[in-house]
């Protein structure tokens, strides 16, 4: 479509709403909150479109269709993260079933599934979405690390809180905001770099410039991060990997995900679980 036919047909879908979606013009095109609640919707009912079209199939025939999965990244290091092994087995019993997975952000996953264009999210959790359902996996362990090289490294054990606010301290876009609290203390470690993935951190730490916190199996199986130290073991903490879906009735797909899932992924309580 040209332009103006574009343009013809978003006024014309405004006046059937009686809403106004976007601004457009000379200082260019964007929508208006109408506009961006109506986007979103759309997004929902075209998403519930395709899970008709498979539930109508799956009536006559063997299920099939595209099941969606996003995971936090650095997971697959992680021997408690089975999700490769009931895969296989949800491939096998579903070979009409196609796999679209991939690794983004805690943050992009919930959203997605909240607005209907993910079915399933791995998830490392810090806070709760009323909008979706969890269920708790396991825990996995975070450290500081450093470069061996690094000022905080070569003090070792005799390193102290204090010294961390000495250099130069890389966080989570998505989990630091303005600072990371550090122990029991009130100090605050602000990010003089910021990164979406523990790919990313770990490739800033590993210029020797950098500090950063990072999943203690990511570093043991990653060889880039073999001369990676812990700094001040105290720091450590455990954090949440959860199973995400949304709070609606699951799709088959789903129902047929979980009911594998349930049998092949084993559940372990980590020593962060008491908390």
């Amino acid at each position: 479509m040209g332009l103006p036919s574009i343009s013809r047909s978003i006024k014309d879908l405004e006046t059937r709403l009686g809403l106004r979606l976007c601004r457009r013009g000379r200082r260019g095109f964007s929508l208006t909150d109408q506009g961006r609640h109506i986007y979103e919707a759309s997004l929902r009912f075209l998403h519930n479109m395709e899970q008709f079209e498979a539930d109508i199939r799956t009536v006559h025939t063997e299920l099939n269709g595209v099941l969606r999965i996003g995971m936090a990244d650095t997971l697959i290091t992680d021997p408690q993260f089975q999700l490769a092994e009931v895969l296989t087995e949800f491939r096998r019993r579903h070979p009409g079933v196609s796999i679209n997975l991939s690794v983004q952000t805690s943050n992009q996953i919930e959203q997605r599934i909240i607005d209907g264009s993910m079915h399933i999210g791995f998830v490392v959790v810090r806070r709760h979405s009323d909008r979706l359902r969890y269920r708790a996996l396991y825990s996995e362990m975070c450290s500081l690390y450093c470069t061996s090289d690094h000022p905080l490294a070569i003090k070792g054990e005799a390193a102290i809180i204090e010294d961390l606010f000495r250099h130069d301290y890389v966080g989570y876009t998505y989990a630091d905001g303005a600072g990371r609290p550090i122990g029991g203390t009130r100090r605050i470690l602000i990010p003089a770099a910021q990164v979406d993935h523990s790919e990313a951190l770990a490739t800033l730490v590993a210029t020797g410039s950098y500090f950063g916190f990072l999943p203690d199996h990511y570093v043991s199986a990653m060889w880039r991060c073999s001369g990676f130290s812990v700094i001040l073991k105290e720091l450590a903490f455990a954090s949440k990997v959860e199973l995400v879906t949304s709070q609606g009735e699951p799709s088959p797909l789903l129902k047929a995900f979980d009911e594998i899932f349930e049998r092949k992924f084993k559940t372990v309580t980590s020593p962060g679980d008491a908390d």
